[in-house]
Protein backbone atom coordinates (compact mmCIF):
# COMPACT_ATOMS: atom_id res chain seq x y z
CA UNK A 1 0.00 0.00 0.00
CA UNK A 2 1.01 3.67 -0.93
CA UNK A 3 1.54 6.19 1.36
CA UNK A 4 -1.92 7.43 0.55
CA UNK A 5 -3.76 4.19 0.34
CA UNK A 6 -6.53 3.34 2.82
CA UNK A 7 -7.53 0.43 4.18
CA UNK A 8 -11.19 0.43 3.95
CA UNK A 9 -14.10 -1.72 5.79
CA UNK A 10 -16.88 -2.49 3.70
CA UNK A 11 -20.07 -3.47 5.46
CA UNK A 12 -23.36 -3.90 2.89
CA UNK A 13 -24.30 -5.66 -0.24
CA UNK A 14 -22.17 -7.79 -2.62
CA UNK A 15 -22.47 -10.46 -4.97
CA UNK A 16 -23.80 -12.75 -5.76
CA UNK A 17 -26.49 -10.09 -4.26
CA UNK A 18 -28.25 -8.56 -7.15
CA UNK A 19 -29.45 -5.29 -8.05
CA UNK A 20 -28.89 -1.86 -8.93
CA UNK A 21 -27.20 -0.66 -4.73
CA UNK A 22 -25.24 -4.03 -5.46
CA UNK A 23 -24.13 -2.69 -8.60
CA UNK A 24 -22.95 0.56 -7.76
CA UNK A 25 -21.25 -0.39 -4.52
CA UNK A 26 -18.90 -2.87 -6.31
CA UNK A 27 -18.03 -0.77 -9.41
CA UNK A 28 -17.60 1.61 -6.45
CA UNK A 29 -15.00 -0.76 -4.53
CA UNK A 30 -13.47 -1.98 -7.51
CA UNK A 31 -12.22 1.23 -8.69
CA UNK A 32 -11.24 2.31 -5.41
CA UNK A 33 -9.09 -1.23 -5.02
CA UNK A 34 -7.76 -0.25 -8.43
CA UNK A 35 -6.48 2.99 -6.89
CA UNK A 36 -4.42 1.47 -4.13
CA UNK A 37 -6.66 0.90 -1.42
CA UNK A 38 -7.27 -2.03 -0.01
CA UNK A 39 -10.65 -2.68 0.67
CA UNK A 40 -12.18 -5.77 3.00
CA UNK A 41 -15.86 -6.63 2.39
CA UNK A 42 -18.30 -7.77 5.27
CA UNK A 43 -21.19 -8.96 3.86
CA UNK A 44 -23.99 -11.82 4.11
CA UNK A 45 -23.58 -12.39 0.62
CA UNK A 46 -23.49 -16.39 1.24
CA UNK A 47 -27.10 -16.00 3.41
CA UNK A 48 -28.65 -14.99 0.36
CA UNK A 49 -32.14 -17.31 -0.96
CA UNK A 50 -31.15 -18.89 -4.33
CA UNK A 51 -33.92 -16.85 -5.97
CA UNK A 52 -31.99 -13.45 -4.98
CA UNK A 53 -28.55 -14.56 -5.84
CA UNK A 54 -26.40 -14.37 -8.38
CA UNK A 55 -25.18 -17.69 -10.61
CA UNK A 56 -21.70 -17.85 -10.33
CA UNK A 57 -18.92 -19.71 -12.20
CA UNK A 58 -15.34 -20.41 -11.98
CA UNK A 59 -14.94 -18.16 -14.15
CA UNK A 60 -16.38 -15.64 -12.32
CA UNK A 61 -14.02 -15.82 -9.17
CA UNK A 62 -11.44 -13.09 -10.50
CA UNK A 63 -14.51 -10.92 -10.83
CA UNK A 64 -15.79 -11.38 -7.51
CA UNK A 65 -12.51 -11.05 -5.33
CA UNK A 66 -10.35 -8.89 -7.63
CA UNK A 67 -7.03 -7.39 -6.45
CA UNK A 68 -7.36 -5.02 -3.75
CA UNK A 69 -10.74 -6.85 -2.59
CA UNK A 70 -11.20 -9.39 0.17
CA UNK A 71 -14.52 -10.83 1.02
CA UNK A 72 -15.78 -12.21 3.81
CA UNK A 73 -19.29 -13.25 4.40
CA UNK A 74 -21.59 -14.55 7.32
CA UNK A 75 -23.28 -17.86 6.70
CA UNK A 76 -26.60 -19.90 8.25
CA UNK A 77 -24.13 -22.61 9.17
CA UNK A 78 -23.50 -23.08 13.13
CA UNK A 79 -26.56 -20.78 14.13
CA UNK A 80 -27.64 -21.69 17.75
CA UNK A 81 -31.28 -22.32 18.28
CA UNK A 82 -32.45 -19.83 21.01
CA UNK A 83 -36.05 -17.99 21.81
CA UNK A 84 -36.82 -15.76 20.17
CA UNK A 85 -35.83 -17.37 17.07
CA UNK A 86 -34.06 -15.27 14.24
CA UNK A 87 -30.85 -15.27 12.42
CA UNK A 88 -28.96 -12.40 14.25
CA UNK A 89 -27.74 -11.22 11.05
CA UNK A 90 -26.58 -7.70 12.65
CA UNK A 91 -24.50 -9.29 15.15
CA UNK A 92 -22.98 -12.07 13.13
CA UNK A 93 -21.69 -9.28 10.99
CA UNK A 94 -20.71 -7.19 13.81
CA UNK A 95 -18.81 -10.32 15.70
CA UNK A 96 -17.20 -10.58 11.89
CA UNK A 97 -15.83 -6.85 11.97
CA UNK A 98 -14.56 -6.96 15.16
CA UNK A 99 -12.14 -10.33 14.30
CA UNK A 100 -11.42 -8.94 11.40
CA UNK A 101 -10.03 -5.32 13.46
CA UNK A 102 -8.25 -7.13 16.27
CA UNK A 103 -6.15 -9.39 13.48
CA UNK A 104 -6.09 -6.99 10.48
CA UNK A 105 -5.65 -3.81 12.51
CA UNK A 106 -7.99 -0.75 12.45
CA UNK A 107 -8.96 0.32 9.28
CA UNK A 108 -8.90 4.11 8.34
CA UNK A 109 -12.63 3.95 7.35
CA UNK A 110 -15.32 1.78 7.80
CA UNK A 111 -18.31 2.49 4.95
CA UNK A 112 -21.34 1.00 4.86
CA UNK A 113 -24.35 0.61 2.67
CA UNK A 114 -28.08 -0.18 3.17
CA UNK A 115 -29.22 0.73 6.76
CA UNK A 116 -30.21 -2.77 8.27
CA UNK A 117 -28.15 -4.99 8.78
CA UNK A 118 -25.33 -3.05 7.53
CA UNK A 119 -24.88 0.61 8.86
CA UNK A 120 -26.35 -0.84 11.86
CA UNK A 121 -23.56 -2.49 12.22
CA UNK A 122 -21.00 -0.14 10.89
CA UNK A 123 -22.37 1.81 13.93
CA UNK A 124 -21.66 -0.15 16.77
CA UNK A 125 -18.40 -0.84 14.99
CA UNK A 126 -17.74 3.01 14.41
CA UNK A 127 -18.46 3.69 18.47
CA UNK A 128 -16.55 0.49 19.61
CA UNK A 129 -13.26 1.39 17.83
CA UNK A 130 -13.73 5.23 17.16
CA UNK A 131 -13.25 5.00 13.27
CA UNK A 132 -14.85 7.41 10.72
CA UNK A 133 -18.03 5.85 9.46
CA UNK A 134 -19.27 6.99 5.49
CA UNK A 135 -23.44 5.78 5.34
CA UNK A 136 -24.45 4.99 1.97
CA UNK A 137 -28.46 4.64 1.80
CA UNK A 138 -30.42 3.67 -0.90
CA UNK A 139 -33.99 4.24 -1.76
CA UNK A 140 -36.47 1.56 -0.32
CA UNK A 141 -34.77 1.52 3.29
CA UNK A 142 -35.23 5.05 3.92
CA UNK A 143 -39.09 4.90 2.81
CA UNK A 144 -39.37 1.17 4.27
CA UNK A 145 -37.01 1.34 7.49
CA UNK A 146 -36.31 5.02 8.19
CA UNK A 147 -39.88 5.88 8.92
CA UNK A 148 -40.94 2.48 10.86
CA UNK A 149 -42.42 3.18 14.39
CA UNK A 150 -40.06 0.46 15.78
CA UNK A 151 -36.76 1.39 14.24
CA UNK A 152 -36.76 5.71 13.40
CA UNK A 153 -35.40 6.39 16.45
CA UNK A 154 -32.46 4.32 16.74
CA UNK A 155 -31.85 4.66 12.63
CA UNK A 156 -31.85 8.56 12.91
CA UNK A 157 -29.02 7.69 15.90
CA UNK A 158 -27.39 5.60 13.43
CA UNK A 159 -27.44 8.39 10.60
CA UNK A 160 -26.36 11.02 13.14
CA UNK A 161 -23.47 9.70 14.39
CA UNK A 162 -22.02 8.84 10.68
CA UNK A 163 -19.22 11.65 9.92
CA UNK A 164 -20.39 11.65 6.26
CA UNK A 165 -23.79 10.66 4.60
CA UNK A 166 -23.94 9.86 0.71
CA UNK A 167 -27.69 10.39 -0.69
CA UNK A 168 -29.58 11.24 -3.64
CA UNK A 169 -31.54 14.42 -5.09
CA UNK A 170 -35.22 12.67 -3.65
CA UNK A 171 -33.37 12.15 -0.14
CA UNK A 172 -31.50 15.39 0.18
CA UNK A 173 -34.10 16.98 2.69
CA UNK A 174 -34.26 14.66 4.62
CA UNK A 175 -30.65 13.48 5.43
CA UNK A 176 -29.30 17.06 5.58
CA UNK A 177 -32.20 17.41 8.79
CA UNK A 178 -30.14 14.12 10.44
CA UNK A 179 -26.45 14.78 9.33
CA UNK A 180 -24.88 17.99 8.41
CA UNK A 181 -21.39 16.24 6.14
CA UNK A 182 -24.40 15.11 3.74
CA UNK A 183 -23.20 14.68 -0.06
CA UNK A 184 -25.02 13.30 -2.97
CA UNK A 185 -24.20 10.74 -4.96
CA UNK A 186 -23.39 11.96 -8.95
CA UNK A 187 -25.05 9.91 -12.06
CA UNK A 188 -23.58 8.07 -13.94
CA UNK A 189 -20.65 7.00 -11.32
CA UNK A 190 -17.74 6.38 -13.09
CA UNK A 191 -18.11 4.08 -15.54
CA UNK A 192 -15.53 0.46 -15.67
CA UNK A 193 -13.85 0.23 -18.68
CA UNK A 194 -15.58 -3.19 -18.57
CA UNK A 195 -18.97 -1.72 -18.76
CA UNK A 196 -17.84 0.94 -22.45
CA UNK A 197 -19.67 -0.58 -25.66
CA UNK A 198 -18.27 -2.79 -27.11
CA UNK A 199 -19.51 -4.92 -30.11
CA UNK A 200 -20.87 -8.81 -28.96
CA UNK A 201 -21.75 -11.32 -31.25
CA UNK A 202 -25.34 -13.04 -30.32
CA UNK A 203 -24.65 -16.42 -31.82
CA UNK A 204 -21.95 -18.33 -29.92
CA UNK A 205 -20.87 -16.18 -26.95
CA UNK A 206 -25.11 -16.16 -26.00
CA UNK A 207 -25.13 -19.65 -26.47
CA UNK A 208 -21.95 -19.79 -23.87
CA UNK A 209 -24.27 -17.47 -21.36
CA UNK A 210 -27.22 -19.82 -21.64
CA UNK A 211 -24.94 -22.71 -20.84
CA UNK A 212 -23.35 -21.51 -17.71
CA UNK A 213 -26.44 -19.32 -16.24
CA UNK A 214 -29.59 -21.71 -16.98
CA UNK A 215 -31.42 -22.46 -13.76
CA UNK A 216 -30.95 -26.23 -14.50
CA UNK A 217 -30.32 -29.43 -16.96
CA UNK A 218 -33.94 -29.36 -18.37
CA UNK A 219 -34.20 -25.09 -18.94
CA UNK A 220 -30.59 -24.82 -20.82
CA UNK A 221 -31.52 -27.46 -23.25
CA UNK A 222 -34.88 -25.32 -23.25
CA UNK A 223 -33.55 -22.29 -23.67
CA UNK A 224 -30.74 -23.24 -26.57
CA UNK A 225 -33.51 -24.70 -28.18
CA UNK A 226 -35.30 -21.59 -28.39
CA UNK A 227 -32.30 -19.39 -28.93
CA UNK A 228 -31.14 -21.52 -31.87
CA UNK A 229 -34.58 -20.66 -33.45
CA UNK A 230 -34.62 -16.93 -32.98
CA UNK A 231 -30.95 -16.75 -34.16
CA UNK A 232 -31.79 -18.76 -37.25
CA UNK A 233 -34.80 -17.17 -37.93
CA UNK A 234 -33.24 -13.55 -37.38
CA UNK A 235 -35.77 -11.72 -34.18
CA UNK A 236 -34.89 -9.18 -32.40
CA UNK A 237 -33.87 -9.95 -28.99
CA UNK A 238 -35.22 -7.78 -25.98
CA UNK A 239 -33.59 -7.86 -22.75
CA UNK A 240 -35.65 -7.87 -19.42
CA UNK A 241 -33.61 -8.41 -16.46
CA UNK A 242 -34.16 -7.87 -12.89
CA UNK A 243 -36.80 -9.11 -10.32
CA UNK A 244 -40.18 -10.91 -10.63
CA UNK A 245 -42.39 -8.54 -9.20
CA UNK A 246 -45.37 -7.17 -10.10
CA UNK A 247 -44.68 -3.98 -9.48
CA UNK A 248 -41.52 -4.08 -12.20
CA UNK A 249 -43.43 -5.68 -14.90
CA UNK A 250 -43.14 -8.89 -15.03
CA UNK A 251 -46.67 -10.07 -16.01
CA UNK A 252 -47.12 -6.85 -18.59
CA UNK A 253 -43.74 -8.40 -19.94
CA UNK A 254 -45.33 -11.84 -20.70
CA UNK A 255 -48.18 -10.45 -21.79
CA UNK A 256 -46.34 -8.89 -24.77
CA UNK A 257 -44.09 -11.48 -25.13
CA UNK A 258 -47.50 -14.03 -25.94
CA UNK A 259 -48.55 -11.21 -28.56
CA UNK A 260 -45.72 -10.49 -30.48
CA UNK A 261 -44.10 -13.53 -31.67
CA UNK A 262 -41.79 -12.24 -33.78
CA UNK A 263 -39.61 -11.12 -31.32
CA UNK A 264 -37.19 -12.81 -29.01
CA UNK A 265 -37.74 -11.94 -25.12
CA UNK A 266 -34.34 -12.77 -22.34
CA UNK A 267 -35.69 -12.82 -19.16
CA UNK A 268 -32.58 -12.62 -16.63
CA UNK A 269 -33.82 -12.75 -13.57
CA UNK A 270 -35.94 -14.74 -10.66
CA UNK A 271 -38.79 -14.29 -7.86
CA UNK A 272 -40.26 -15.23 -4.76
CA UNK A 273 -41.53 -18.71 -4.95
CA UNK A 274 -44.92 -18.04 -5.65
CA UNK A 275 -43.92 -15.58 -8.28
CA UNK A 276 -41.62 -17.74 -9.40
CA UNK A 277 -43.89 -20.56 -10.09
CA UNK A 278 -46.82 -18.91 -12.06
CA UNK A 279 -43.77 -16.94 -14.05
CA UNK A 280 -42.03 -20.39 -14.71
CA UNK A 281 -45.48 -22.21 -15.98
CA UNK A 282 -46.10 -18.94 -18.34
CA UNK A 283 -42.75 -19.00 -19.59
CA UNK A 284 -42.85 -22.68 -20.61
CA UNK A 285 -45.77 -22.25 -23.01
CA UNK A 286 -43.88 -19.27 -24.60
CA UNK A 287 -41.55 -20.41 -27.25
CA UNK A 288 -39.97 -16.91 -28.07
CA UNK A 289 -38.72 -16.33 -24.16
CA UNK A 290 -35.49 -17.59 -23.04
CA UNK A 291 -34.86 -17.91 -19.06
CA UNK A 292 -31.89 -17.47 -16.88
CA UNK A 293 -31.76 -16.80 -13.77
CA UNK A 294 -29.85 -13.99 -12.36
CA UNK A 295 -26.21 -13.54 -13.89
CA UNK A 296 -23.51 -12.01 -12.13
CA UNK A 297 -23.47 -8.27 -12.34
CA UNK A 298 -20.38 -8.10 -14.51
CA UNK A 299 -21.84 -9.88 -17.04
CA UNK A 300 -24.89 -7.58 -17.52
CA UNK A 301 -22.87 -5.69 -20.44
CA UNK A 302 -22.71 -8.75 -22.41
CA UNK A 303 -26.33 -9.54 -21.69
CA UNK A 304 -27.30 -5.66 -23.28
CA UNK A 305 -25.07 -6.19 -25.82
CA UNK A 306 -26.10 -9.64 -27.26
CA UNK A 307 -29.79 -7.65 -27.33
CA UNK A 308 -31.51 -5.69 -29.44
CA UNK A 309 -32.95 -3.43 -27.33
CA UNK A 310 -33.50 -3.73 -23.57
CA UNK A 311 -37.12 -3.48 -21.73
CA UNK A 312 -37.41 -1.71 -18.21
CA UNK A 313 -40.95 -1.28 -16.39
CA UNK A 314 -42.36 0.36 -13.04
CA UNK A 315 -45.83 -0.13 -12.18
CA UNK A 316 -46.89 1.47 -9.26
CA UNK A 317 -43.41 0.87 -7.27
CA UNK A 318 -43.41 1.09 -3.83
CA UNK A 319 -40.55 3.60 -3.52
CA UNK A 320 -41.45 7.12 -4.28
CA UNK A 321 -38.85 8.80 -6.60
CA UNK A 322 -37.03 5.28 -7.86
CA UNK A 323 -34.17 5.39 -10.60
CA UNK A 324 -33.84 2.54 -11.74
CA UNK A 325 -29.54 1.71 -13.02
CA UNK A 326 -30.89 -0.51 -16.00
CA UNK A 327 -30.87 2.88 -18.43
CA UNK A 328 -27.60 4.11 -17.29
CA UNK A 329 -25.93 0.49 -17.46
CA UNK A 330 -27.79 -0.32 -20.92
CA UNK A 331 -26.20 3.30 -22.27
CA UNK A 332 -23.01 2.42 -21.46
CA UNK A 333 -23.07 -0.84 -23.27
CA UNK A 334 -24.33 0.62 -26.50
CA UNK A 335 -28.27 0.71 -26.30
Amino acid sequence: MGKDSLKILYIGKFPPYVGGETTKAYWLLRALAERGHKIFVISDAWELPTYWSAKLTVEDSDFLQPNGIKLFSTTFHNIPDFIPPYNPKTEKLVSMGIELIETLGKPDLIFSWYLIPFSSAAYILQQKYNIPHILHHAGSDVHRLLFSDYLQDYLIEVIRSANGVITYPSTKEIMEKLNQNTLIQSYPLNPDPYYIARNYSKDKKLVTIIDNYSEDSEWREINLSRSERCLNENKPLISIPGKWEKSKGIYSWLNVANKFNEVCFLLVGNGSPSTRNTVIKMIKDLNNVIWLSFVPLWRMPEIYGYSDAVGHLEIRFPVPTHFSLLALESLLAGK
